[in-house]
């Protein structure tokens, strides 16, 4: 059931309609579903994250490097770019080999 009003209120929180209200909040609250094992639910916070560019989320960005999924770890690393965080440059590379297409001519 948690995960259910987890889901809710990142939906709200995409929305905008949470975050308008209370940004700090919601922000805090899609930082701590970055830890859940869902990675449906991990993918959409980091995304929604990414969006928002906060600083304060640099360092779950990080930690988000090196998820298993690797469009967690595409959105963490714009994330990054996003908050003009040092390790983002690391990061973009990292991207690129998730994505090797990207390299090829068409």
């Amino acid at each position: 059931m948690s995960d259910f009003v987890v889901a809710i209120g990142l939906v709200l929180a995409m929305e905008g309609i949470l975050f308008a209200a209370f940004p700090g909040a919601v922000k805090q609250a899609m930082a701590h579903v970055t830890e859940t094992p869902d990675t449906a639910l991990r993918f959409q916070a980091t995304r929604a994250l990414s969006a928002i560019a906060d600083p304060t989320c640099a360092d779950a960005f990080a930690r988000l490097l090196h998820d298993p999924d690797e469009r967690i770890r595409a959105h963490a690393a714009q994330g990054l770019a996003r908050v003009r965080d040092a390790r983002a440059l690391d990061a973009l590379v990292g991207a690129i080999d998730d994505y090797p297409d990207v390299l090829r001519e068409p």
